[in-house]
């Protein structure tokens, strides 16, 4: 028999393969061994590792998703009030923080305190001085920001409601027109003043 370098010798009585010598060193172990010693060397003398390859694709996304939360977050804080009615008190006037397909986060002064969670509250929607549109909300938790001197709560909507269309419609206008805002800097103001 034959011996060949770096393969297997077949056996043609039983069809078994050994394995021959073969002339090939397998670096893999002494490779990571190195990398291994490396990386204590340099964490030892205070040298930065080896940088790591950012994806600018999913970097670009994260920037756009930060954008559009930032512009939901300015039409439903400057555009859009919200109230809460409380029973036997009247309207208390909530600022809106996020809106998502299942519930929604507000937030309320911190003198005014806190809703308790668990509870079920009337919400309405005001898109313009004197119209609305009501809803049901279940308080899931609460949390105080002392910096911003209020209390955020987040909610689910109650299902199923009189305005559960309406409500998708809304929640749908707010996610796309955050995709499409702009920030007015009045660079295309005419002046009225001549001179």
């Amino acid at each position: 028999m034959a011996l060949k370098t770096g393969g297997s010798n077949q056996s043609s009585k039983n069809n078994t393969t050994v394995p021959l010598p073969s002339n090939v060193i397998d670096m893999t172990a002494r490779r990571r061994a190195q990398m291994t010693l490396q990386s204590t060397t340099q964490k030892m003398l205070g040298q930065p590792e080896a940088a790591k390859v950012q994806n600018i694709t999913e970097m670009r996304q994260d920037m756009l998703t930060n954008e559009r939360r930032k512009n939901r977050r300015t039409i439903l804080s400057n555009f859009i009030g919200a109230f809460v009615v409380i029973p036997d008190l009247g309207l208390q006037s909530v600022a809106l923080y996020d809106v998502a397909g299942d519930g929604m986060s507000f937030d309320t002064p911190i003198e005014a305190g806190r809703f308790r969670t668990g509870e079920e509250y009337a919400v309405r929607v005001y898109l313009s001085r004197d119209t609305y549109f009501p809803f049901t909300m279940k308080i899931k938790n609460t949390r105080e920001l002392k910096a911003d001197g209020v209390y955020r709560h987040g909610g689910l909507f109650v299902k199923p409601g009189t305005n559960e269309e309406a409500l998708k419609s809304f929640i749908k206008f707010v996610e796309t027109i955050s995709t499409v805002l702009r920030k007015d800097t009045g660079d295309h103001l005419i002046s009225t003043s001549r001179g």
